[in-house]
């Protein structure tokens, strides 16, 4: 659920693409390109997921998400949370 509703947004994001299963990736998800940058994307429907399953924090960027809920989670990881797009706001 979370790389097909990410694979709806990413270019409403400014990213210029993403390749899910990329070598570059290693052991996680995608390698997607953002303001001609390589950024390593991990997929999880909750964030803390990432450490649960033992990923090395050093070799991602972001965790792409629907629920951020990792109080602990490393400051050189960026988070994004898709459940943000589909809130309602009064």
């Amino acid at each position: 659920m979370v790389i097909f509703l990410f694979g709806c947004l990413y270019k409403h994001l400014n990213f210029q693409g993403i390749l899910i299963g990329h070598e570059k990736a290693g052991d996680l998800d995608a390698l997607a390109f953002l303001d001609g940058e390589d950024v390593i994307i991990e997929f999880e429907a909750y964030s803390s997921n990432f450490k649960k399953e033992g990923h090395d924090a050093s070799k991602c960027n972001l965790i792409v998400c629907w629920e951020h809920d990792w109080k602990g989670c490393p400051e050189n990881i960026d988070v994004l949370k898709l459940k943000r797009f589909w809130e309602m706001k009064p």
